[in-house]
């Protein structure tokens, strides 16, 4: 098996980062474990990362100054890695013709901090 990260994860990551009530945490790890299902079965390896800790170093800043995260509020990280740009979209049709994938996204934007937006970016490796 090569160790290249295209061979390893693929070629395209596919970004959010979010704010979540403290409160809702408990319900955004269950929500996440079950989206990472639906992506692994659709080829795609998904996971959620909350920030484990909101100190700053000398020379850069963190995250959750970034997104003006409050005293109640956590910041988190969804990683979906697909092969490339073809199978993003693959994965993404798949995913949109499940019912169940609806439903878990509404709950998604019901349990993050209501007044931000979400960010969500593509990235690809350089040069592939």
């Amino acid at each position: 098996m090569s160790t290249t990260p295209n061979s390893e994860i693929g070629s395209h990551v596919r970004l959010y980062l979010y704010k979540l009530p403290t409160k809702n945490h408990d319900s955004m790890v269950n929500l996440s474990n079950q989206f990472a299902e639906i992506f692994k079965n659709h080829g795609c390896y998904a996971r959620s990362f909350q920030v484990e800790s909101l100190e700053k170093s000398e020379n850069f800043s963190n995250v959750a100054n970034a997104v003006s995260c409050k005293q109640d509020e956590e910041v988190w990280l969804d990683l979906e890695f697909t092969k490339d740009l073809k199978h993003r979209h693959e994965v993404d049709s798949k995913i949109q013709n499940e019912e169940n994938a609806g439903v878990l996204m509404k709950r998604f934007l019901e349990l993050i901090a209501q007044e931000s937006k979400p960010i969500k970016s593509d990235f690809i490796i350089p040069g592939r």
